[in-house]
């Protein structure tokens, strides 16, 4: 059983780390000003990865032995379940992130309880340390949403008649489409 234990604490460690990379990455979201569709896009990216730790939790509550020694593993899978959900659906609220770190700090604190089972009788109570946050990637000016030739403002627009409004933002448009080279679709 103690190599069994080992090979679980091993485990936990690993989902304890890739729940506080998430942690870090959707920590990184909260400041930038992402267009609309590359935060969408990353955030689906977190979700997955959140799923996967879920997922993940899951198979390791159903392993033998986990039942007796940690029975709230299912609990931390069902909460991996909803961070994912939330996140899927693109909101990204101050309490998400709490909860992302919340369930990172239980899983640390799961796998210190679960070492401390397997090599030592007493327990003690110890504060979660810091962890490290990795530098976020620069994200590209398309990834931004940003256009590579501005629209004219909205006072400018409102000026022009309904058909050459339109025409103004089919040209801005096809413009921003071709990019700043010239090259078109």
């Amino acid at each position: 059983e103690g190599e069994s234990g080992q090979d679980m604490v091993e485990q936990l460690g690993q989902l304890a780390q890739r729940q506080g990379e998430l942690v870090s990455q959707t920590g990184e979201l909260v400041p930038l000003r992402l267009g609309e569709q590359a935060q969408q896009q990353q955030m689906r990216g977190i979700s997955d990865q959140q799923q996967m730790v879920a997922s993940d939790l899951g198979e390791l509550a159903e392993q033998p032995g986990a039942d007796g020694m940690l029975g709230d593993l299912e609990e931390l899978a069902q909460q991996a379940e909803i961070l994912a959900q939330q996140l899927a659906e693109g909101r990204l609220t101050p309490e998400i992130l709490r909860d992302q770190e919340r369930l990172f700090h239980r899983l640390l604190d799961a796998g210190r309880a679960l070492e401390k089972e397997e090599f030592s009788e007493e327990r003690e109570s110890e504060e979660p340390g810091p962890f490290e946050r990795t530098q976020a990637v620069p994200l590209t000016a398309q990834q931004l949403g940003v256009m590579p030739y501005e629209l004219p403002d909205g006072e400018q627009l409102r000026r022009l008649t309904p058909a050459v409004r339109q025409l103004v933002l089919e040209y801005f448009e096809r413009l921003n489409r071709a990019g700043p080279d010239g090259g078109g679709s």
